[in-house]
């Protein structure tokens, strides 16, 4: 509809200068055409604000994704640890169920200590 009265605008406009007249809108068509040039631009100001928020927000998204890369970082080197600790602890268990070494707590210690050290096999 918007479309349509501006055409018809427009081509009463070409008419006026076609025949030499002076051009004269009608008082309707003059506020239609302050409305509309009114609402072009509150469309420009909203675009201008949802770039402004788009910008905000693909500026969060890349914080975000390093904050992400940072945390798996993390997440690796505390799966590392975990992993190690749980090597150590089945040294530890193998260390406490053989009787004929007589391991005391210093040996296991030390044994742990050497492991976490080095991270092999080699306590027995």
């Amino acid at each position: 509809m918007d479309k349509k009265r501006l055409e018809e605008i427009k081509e009463a406009y070409r008419w006026t200068i076609d025949n030499s007249l002076v051009p004269r809108l009608s008082d309707s068509d003059t506020e239609w055409l302050i409305n509309q040039a009114e609402r072009a631009l509150k469309n420009a100001q909203d675009l201008e604000d949802m770039d402004r928020q788009l910008l905000s927000e693909q500026k969060r998204i890349m914080e975000l994704e390093e904050e992400l890369k940072e945390l798996r970082a993390i997440y690796s080197d505390i799966n590392r640890e975990r992993i190690r600790y749980k090597q150590t602890l089945k040294e530890i268990k193998v260390l406490a169920e053989y009787d004929e070494y007589e391991n005391t707590l210093e040996q296991v210690y030390n044994c742990t200590k050497k492991h976490w050290k080095v991270n092999s096999n080699e306590c027995k």
